[in-house]
């Protein structure tokens, strides 16, 4: 059951509280059906965020027919590493933008 969308903003906050609070702490959070969530550090002392994707999550979003929405380079799709720079010979930072 999906939450009631005018408690959505307080939802969000109250997962993005808990994911500062544990990660504050070195402790990894997990979401079931979303992923897991935790910090790390650089040698610079910065935390990183990292997000690991749940399978489930990964397979909805990958299920064929699926996405409805545009997606800006589609020409780009099943093109291997070789053809991408022939194509973009100047490099591209991001070949898939939705």
């Amino acid at each position: 059951m999906g939450a009631i969308p005018h408690h959505a903003p307080d939802l969000r906050g109250s997962i993005r509280a808990a994911a500062v609070y544990f990660c504050r702490t070195g402790t990894p959070i997990r979401l079931p059906g979303v992923g897991r969530i935790r910090a790390s550090l650089d040698r610079d002392g910065a935390f990183r965020v990292n997000v690991v994707p749940d399978p489930s999550l990964l397979r909805a979003l990958n299920a064929p027919g699926t996405y409805t929405g545009p997606i800006l380079n589609a020409g780009n799709i099943g093109l291997d590493n070789a053809a991408l720079h022939r194509h973009h010979p100047h490099g591209i930072q991001v070949p898939m933008d939705l």
